[in-house]
């Protein structure tokens, strides 16, 4: 397994808070490091650069999106890229995805990638064409007025000519008063506040919703081919 992040300080905060919690949550920690021959003693192979398990058969490498050029010697089999926006640009062995599909070549047809990133800039996005050449999921909440299942957006200009979305008032100084952000439905036109949202992903809150299916849900916008 390839964890990758922006840089070394996020890879060891990583290692070093939620990749630790999750083996630990998980009973996995107590298989890391690599036992010494004719010992049952842990002789390394658990610390912020890898962790390996299972006597060393399996192990979780990390590395830095700064320095993702010279990874040449890892075939993993899974590789999770962690905000790859922020990752090093310009290579002269092209970008970081190409060379990630050619570590994992030997695993062809039971291999995973992961890329996962707050977007920036999207002319030079990295995640963006990763997201267009999928199926476009978006994550879907039921609204608490009609029901009926909407993505959250910044502004939705409606047929009608007015707009649903994230809402707020200014003062007559150009300040935000104080309460007034909330949300306009793009389905019913019915505003609802941040506070909403532990209702909303409570299934047992509405009667609406059959109790065998996600509350909310994962909707893609574009069949992939």
């Amino acid at each position: 397994i390839l964890f990758m992040s922006d840089n070394d300080d996020n890879v060891k905060r990583a290692m070093n808070g939620f990749i630790a919690d999750m083996l630990r949550e998980s009973g996995m920690e107590s298989t890391l490091g690599r036992p010494k021959k004719g010992s049952m003693k842990s002789s390394g192979g658990n610390n912020a650069n890898e962790k390996k398990f299972n006597g060393g058969r399996d192990t979780l490498f990390t590395w830095s999106g700064q320095t993702w050029a010279k990874l040449s010697s890892i075939t993993p089999k899974y590789v999770f890229l962690d905000e790859i926006e922020r990752y090093r640009r310009g290579s002269k062995v092209g970008d970081i995805y190409s060379m990630t599909k050619n570590r994992v070549k030997t695993y062809q047809g039971s291999h995973k990638i992961f890329a996962g990133s707050t977007p920036e800039i999207e002319d030079t996005s990295i995640i963006h064409p990763l997201f267009l050449s999928g199926d476009q999921n978006y994550y879907n909440i039921p609204c608490p007025h009609c029901g009926e299942y909407i993505t959250l957006d910044f502004s939705i200009r409606l047929e009608d000519g007015s707009f649903a979305g994230i809402t707020y008032k200014r003062n007559n100084l150009g300040g935000l008063v104080a309460g007034s952000v909330g949300y306009v439905c793009q389905k019913c036109g019915g505003h609802f506040k941040e506070s909403h949202k532990y209702e909303m992903y409570r299934e047992d809150d509405y009667s609406y919703q059959n109790s065998n299916t996600p509350l909310c849900l994962w909707i893609p916008t574009v069949e992939h081919a």
